[in-house]
């Protein structure tokens, strides 16, 4: 008898549950419902504007590019990346490889970044363009203030030593091109297959000032290179307006203004692991139950 009572119970549940699947379904649009009014809504996650759908690689990052930021006001910020570089390379593992990209430095091109002001920067075809005062319109990676960025040290393992003779080898300039350099960075140093997750650690102390869009630059990143994120960490500075470049890819956001605390979190983003981000939606997705 008890049996037999046992699956009598399975048999309503199962037919319940049969039930419930003809009689409620999902559209086009990700809205369950059938005919009748709504029984309850957002059952489900509510994913905003302010989410993302492109899932980043989160695997443990081996490749991390440093991208430095050589404009005039960020010297005493250098001068400390010099002085703990060894430091801070002997907290990551042996096998991380680590390269250094620099930009705004000086004597980039100095005859072109005496020919006129940058007005802006265009991209067309997959390159960046400078637009100035006097010259018109160049291209490639000759257009003088604005497009001053390099890749002092190649990515390699345990190299604290080439990184401090790359920092010593360039010279506090001017200009801020950080979209452009950020460009370089994916389209140069991080060329190499797009399955391994990298990271870019960006270190400024302020925005860009050569026409380039950094959350534009973000979200189009994201479209082809899910294998790169991007940190950020920001010196003497409050502001927010770089946060979109670590929210987009998946990246971390950092604020310091001590001198002293700078390699504790360098060393923090360069051991950080990336989050998981989901592409912008034009508007919220909605779930909904309707009844007959």
């Amino acid at each position: 008898m008890k049996k037999f009572i046992t699956l009598a119970v399975i048999c309503t549940i199962l037919t319940s549950g049969i039930a419930f699947g003809a009689k409620y379904k999902v559209n086009s649009q990700g809205t369950v419902k059938s005919k009748g009014t709504v029984v309850n809504q957002n059952l489900y996650n509510v994913y905003s504007t302010q989410n993302y759908d492109a899932k980043t690689n989160t695997a443990q990052v081996q490749i991390i590019d440093l991208v430095m930021d050589y404009s005039g006001s960020m010297a005493n910020w250098i001068i400390q990346a010099k002085r703990t570089m060894n430091y801070v390379i002997a907290q990551i593992p042996a096998s991380t490889k680590v390269g250094l990209r620099v930009f705004g430095q000086a004597d980039y091109d100095s005859q072109k970044a005496q020919s006129g002001k940058v007005h802006e920067i265009k991209k067309v075809k997959g390159k960046y363009k400078a637009v100035t005062s006097t010259s018109g319109t160049t291209t490639g990676n000759n257009t003088g203030a604005c497009s001053a960025t390099s890749q002092l040290v190649a990515l390699t393992q345990a190299n604290s030593n080439a990184l401090i003779s790359g920092m010593n080898s360039a010279r506090i300039g001017g200009s801020t091109p950080m979209v452009y350099g950020l460009d370089r960075a994916v389209e140069e140093d991080l060329r190499m297959d797009r399955t391994t997750p990298k990271k870019i650690i960006l270190i400024t102390d302020g925005g860009e000032n050569c026409g380039g869009d950094p959350c534009a630059f973000a979200r189009q990143l994201m479209q082809t290179r899910t294998d790169i994120h991007i940190d950020v960490i920001l010196v003497d500075s409050g502001s927010n307006k770089l946060s979109c470049l670590s929210t987009i890819t998946g990246g971390h956001m950092y604020k310091v203004n001590d001198l002293s605390k700078f390699s504790t979190v360098l060393t923090q983003s360069m051991q950080s692991e990336p989050t998981q981000t989901v592409q912008p939606q034009q508007q919220e997705q909605q779930y909904e139950f309707y009844k007959d």
